[in-house]
């Protein structure tokens, strides 16, 4: 980049990654993280060839980053990277200990029952991202809490989050199904979804928990559903159709602006302000899932 340059910063998901990109004067827009890394990265500031980004995922925390290009006289897109220390990167040794146990992979999941009206693009696997311990226990499985997002065109990514990294190191391993409609799988799939609303996104979400139980990752008596707003909605579909989701899931509604949670309990339907994993896990350990 040269001085006096139209320089913007983006962060789009490609998938379930949220990527780093800038856009240069002439309109190009460039990625600027690594291709090969399943990280999420999320530029701070730009300042002609420098770059400070943040870079985490979902069993890493946030960490700063320094970025440069590697060959600014043959115009190289590569950029070297460099760890900037600071006091915000830094947990307790237990933290780090329970996080380096777990591990993160993002699955392609082939759609099924694929009509003849349907698009190329919606035709494409869609994702989910399963995270779990990197001790694998033959005698058992670890219980599976089926996250769904919102939306529905936004995206759970592979960033950090307090609530699932929790999640994560107390046992449970955890499904977030990137649904056909959700950000980052091109204007086909995104827009197949309008129109199949409780159907296309709902046998998505079976389709990804069928494929987690087929190659041996869970077990279908040992999981809990979890979803908000338009997650929460698929969610009670889920609870009417999954006998085991019948004993465990929590559904949360978000209308006119006015927050008002909804939970499915053995078809016990209760109208709260607010949840709390809290209330989750009680719900979970009451049918010794844990």
């Amino acid at each position: 980049m040269e001085d006096g340059e139209d320089e913007m910063k983006l962060r789009l998901p490609v998938r379930g990654v949220h990527v780093a990109r800038i856009k240069n004067y002439s309109g190009e827009v460039l990625r600027i993280n690594p291709t090969n890394s399943n990280f999420s990265w999320n530029a701070l500031s730009l300042d002609e060839d420098n770059i400070i980004a943040v870079s985490s995922s979902l069993v890493d925390v946030p960490r700063i980053k320094y970025g440069y290009l590697v060959d600014r006289e043959r115009k190289s897109t590569a950029w070297n990277w460099l760890d900037v220390p600071s006091p915000t990167n830094e947990c307790s040794e237990k933290v780090e200990s329970l996080l380096s146990s777990l591990q993160f992979s993002i699955m392609k999941i082939p759609v099924r029952d694929v009509s003849d009206s349907l698009t190329k693009g919606a035709r494409n696997p869609f994702e989910a991202i399963f995270v779990s311990s990197k001790t694998n226990r033959s005698d058992s499985f670890d219980p599976l809490i089926v996250f769904i997002h919102g939306g529905p065109h936004t995206v759970s990514s592979s960033s950090f989050s307090k609530s699932l990294a929790f999640l994560s190191a107390i046992g449970f391993n955890l499904l977030l199904v990137n649904y056909r409609g959700s950000l980052g799988f091109g204007e086909e799939a995104l827009q197949s979804l309008p129109g199949n609303i409780g159907s296309q996104d709902v046998n998505d979400v079976l389709v990804a928990i069928d494929h987690v139980i087929d190659v041996g990752l869970a077990s279908p008596s040992k999981m809990a559903v979890l979803g908000g707003s338009h997650g929460g909605f698929l969610t009670t579909h889920l609870i009417g159709q999954v006998c085991s989701f019948q004993k465990v899931g929590l559904s949360v509604h978000f209308s006119d602006r006015k927050p008002s949670s909804c939970i499915k309990f053995h078809f016990l339907s209760l109208c709260i302000s607010s949840y709390g994993f809290r209330f989750l896990l009680l719900c979970i350990s009451s049918y010794g899932y844990h």
